[in-house]
């Protein structure tokens, strides 16, 4: 019969292992928000240079028309 003493032994193993596999599930999570914080802030930067090239083509435009 298991005596109480490798009983609690293999119990601990167990909730080291699963704090092991938290900590690692908590890096990926914190991985995955690093990652849409980039994308998110290409994507900002991306519309702004889209904006300001369209304001330039406007001025270009409006300038033509004057002449």
């Amino acid at each position: 019969m298991t005596s109480v003493k490798s009983i609690e032994k293999f119990l601990q193993a167990i909730n080291i292992n699963n704090m092991e596999r938290h900590d690692k599930h908590e890096k990926y999570i914190e991985n995955a928000k690093q990652a849409l914080k980039r994308m998110d802030d290409e994507r900002t930067e991306s519309i702004k240079n889209l904006e300001r090239e369209i304001s330039q083509l406007a001025i270009a435009l409006n300038s033509r028309k004057e002449k």
